[in-house]
């Protein structure tokens, strides 16, 4: 990320990097025919009853507000806050269709005619108001859970500052604990600084 920036010096010596850490991933995986990232969709009771956390978030829907039963654009903008906090920290899953309380909620209540549908329009809310270069950085894959289906989005941490678009401005999340914030000012840069 931002490479036409970085000192030419530099630039070489992250790409020899890269380079070298795509060939060992081509080698790994010859050797094992079997997909190592495939357990990271998988949707365990270890992996709810653990909880939200540093690593993990639970959204019920995507788009649809369950107290009112109308789509909401404050539900896709928590989904897109919890998704630049884990590329903005460590990385992690966000489980959509999933309770707080580990409850399963499922797809469906979101209203869309299908998934493909549904995560079409993820994608779109993500290139749109994320930008379309991190979605290296995400993985989507739906999953039975329970007697329902559940979207397990997987983040990696991202090479470069991630902004969500909010109306006119641009804004910084963070995942800090079991919850997504906002950084602004000094606590921002700061935190840049240090991350990235």
């Amino acid at each position: 990320d931002d490479w036409q920036n970085m000192d030419y010096s530099q630039f070489l010596i992250k790409r020899r990097e890269l380079i070298s850490k795509y060939i060992r991933q081509g080698y790994v995986s010859l050797q094992d025919e079997s997909n190592p990232d495939a357990d990271d969709f998988q949707i365990t009771m270890d992996d709810i009853q653990s909880g939200e956390g540093d690593y993990q978030e639970f959204k019920s829907t995507l788009r649809r507000n369950l107290h009112t039963g109308n789509n909401d654009p404050k539900m896709e903008l928590a989904v897109l806050r919890t998704i630049a906090g884990f590329l903005n920290a460590k990385g992690g899953k966000l489980f959509i269709g999933i309770a707080d309380d580990g409850t399963a909620i499922g797809l469906e209540e979101d209203g869309f005619p299908n998934e493909d549908k549904l995560l079409l329009h993820l994608t779109n809310l993500i290139n749109s108001r994320i930008g379309k270069a991190y979605n290296y950085y995400i993985e989507f894959n739906i999953q039975d859970y329970l007697d329902k289906r559940a979207l397990v989005v997987q983040c990696k941490p991202s090479n470069s500052v991630v902004w969500v678009k909010v109306e006119n401005d641009q804004k910084f999340y963070v995942r800090t604990g079991a919850s997504t914030s906002e950084m602004t000012g000094a606590d921002a840069q700061a935190y840049m600084e240090k991350r990235f």
